[in-house]
């Protein structure tokens, strides 16, 4: 059973919240890492976190060993060997797109009023639609207002490969308020983890608002990977 564990997941680990032991305990499970997590390694290392660096890469050698999903071509994420240590450097050497990627990002100010009004949509209204649900909502706002759907939009968007799906899906969500974020950079890179553990059965995260969101864009791309928090994965009824 491949198990994707969210960024905060390993926080948490590193803060005794949870130990290693804990999830080694779970039965048949396999964790994978991928460059979302050491691109948000990196993001910290960028602001001077003395030792995070070496304790993060640890966290994830210590729950991962070598497991590692890399997007392959712009449309596969294939399953690997490789150890924290070399992705990180991996990282390093191809990533100089990252801080202009992120401070782009930033950027990203979307009218949510503006959009709401547009759509005749109360904002309360938005929040009690389930992750199930809210896209298919979306689909009738837009066809009414727009006269087009979430896939057109996808592609006026130049969302063509999945990653870059999953981003604007996950921005869709933001902009028409449902579970927004205050922080851009961090829905980039919970939308990043979303999308690498598709092909993980579980995704365990302790950000409410991104499990929704993500349990709502798989729904919407019909993927299975089951979401859940640490809790319920660790000392729950997970197999």
């Amino acid at each position: 059973m491949r198990v994707y564990l969210d960024n905060n997941i390993l926080v948490d680990t590193e803060d005794g919240i949870y130990g290693i032991k804990d999830f080694m305990n779970v039965p048949h499970a396999e964790y994978y890492y991928s460059n979302a997590h050491i691109s948000e390694l990196l993001n910290g290392v960028d602001k001077s976190i003395v030792g995070l660096k070496e304790k993060r890469l640890k966290t994830i050698e210590s729950i991962c060993g070598s497991k590692y999903l890399f997007q392959d071509t712009p449309s596969r994420i294939r399953l690997a060997l490789c150890k924290p240590e070399q992705a990180y450097e991996n990282v390093v050497n191809g990533g100089f797109l990252r801080g202009y990627i992120n401070q782009l990002v930033n950027y990203f100010t979307p009218n949510r009023q503006g959009i709401l009004e547009e759509l005749n949509w109360d904002p309360k209204e938005v929040g009690n639609y389930l992750p199930q649900e809210i896209f298919d909502a979306i689909e009738e706002k837009f066809q009414t207002s727009y006269h087009y759907g979430i896939r057109e939009y996808l592609l006026m968007t130049e969302a063509y490969t999945q990653s870059t799906i999953y981003a604007t899906l996950f921005n869709l969500l933001d902009m028409v308020s449902y579970r927004k974020d205050k922080n851009n950079v961090a829905r980039l890179y919970d939308s990043s983890h979303a999308y690498y553990a598709q092909k993980c059965a579980i995704l365990v995260s302790n950000d409410a608002r991104m499990r929704i969101k993500a349990e709502a864009v798989y729904h919407y791309v019909n993927i299975n990977t089951k979401v859940m928090d640490a809790q319920s994965y660790l000392f729950g009824t997970n197999q």
